[in-house]
């Protein structure tokens, strides 16, 4: 039998075909689709064998409603029905390009008797590149480095993220490079060793 009912899985929107000068400046929300398959097809589904997209070709430097196109792939006799929402508000701002110093973080804590010295990006500045607002936001481009349980120097291979002023991620923007190597030195500060403990007992319990 065919059922007609809504894909229990919110569905992401992509949006394409965004003139270079131009990004999106909003995170775009996620749709419900309502769909007609065969009883057997449902099973089949999963989220990735949807695509929603917003096409922006044409579109300016401004907040509009564009409307969402929805395809199903990789599994026959899907049909979809209905799209809520059917638009979405898509805010476009000219892109711009600025270079961010990058910093590296630790966190975490190494061993007892170990401490973390210099943790050091072997990248001092980075590319951001993203709508203007947000990009006007970023402060610096972070490394977050894990130190726990390090008792030897290491170098780690870290992803890049955009703060702003305050600490806090900024997402929406592109970071290039988007990963860097980070070096962190360890610092043995006591020697800790476990030895055996001798008790001598003397003399009688009471009775």
């Amino acid at each position: 039998p065919t059922l007609i009912d809504v894909y229990p899985s919110p569905i992401s929107v992509e949006p394409v075909n965004v003139t270079e000068a131009l990004a999106v400046a909003n995170q775009l929300p996620a749709v419900q689709v309502r769909i007609s398959a065969p009883a057997d097809r449902w099973e089949r589904l999963t989220p990735a064998n949807f695509k929603a997209v917003v096409d922006l070709n044409g579109f300016g430097a401004r907040s509009q409603e564009v409307p969402v196109r929805v395809e199903v792939d990789g599994v026959r006799g899907v049909r979809v029905i209905d799209v809520q929402p059917r638009t979405i508000v898509v805010n476009l701002e000219d892109l711009a390009t600025r270079q961010v110093s990058v910093a590296a973080r630790a966190l975490g804590s190494p061993p007892l008797g170990y401490q973390i010295g210099a943790v050091t990006p072997q990248t001092t500045s980075a590319r951001v590149s993203g709508p203007e607002s947000l990009v006007a936001l970023i402060d610096q481009a972070v490394a977050d480095v894990n130190v726990t349980g390090l008792t030897v120097n290491v170098q780690q291979n870290v992803v890049l993220k955009a703060v702003g002023t305050g600490g806090a991620e900024i997402r929406g923007v592109r970071l290039e490079p988007t990963n860097v190597p980070v070096n962190v030195e360890v610092i043995q500060t006591t020697i800790v060793r476990t030895v055996p403990l001798a008790v001598d007992v003397a003399g009688e319990p009471d009775p």
